[in-house]
């Protein structure tokens, strides 16, 4: 498995895939890292004021990415 800091590059930043800013790593190596750690299968339940993690059509909902 790639490094922490290697996924958050080539799976978010380097491809614009969210959550984050663009040019920033913070919020990528953040996801990256809830991902390393919950079990596939099981739910994650994110409580979050960032903008970049919630989609632009509806806001109460996570982006479809991030969804999947």
């Amino acid at each position: 498995m790639k490094p922490l800091l290697a996924r958050a590059r080539t799976r978010r930043m380097d491809i614009g895939n969210p959550p984050g800013k663009q040019g920033s790593l913070g919020d990528a190596i953040n996801w990256e890292a809830l991902l390393s750690k919950v079990p596939d299968g099981e739910d994650l339940y994110l409580i979050a004021d960032d903008r970049d993690y919630f989609s632009v059509i509806d806001e109460n909902r996570p982006k479809e990415f991030l969804h999947s």
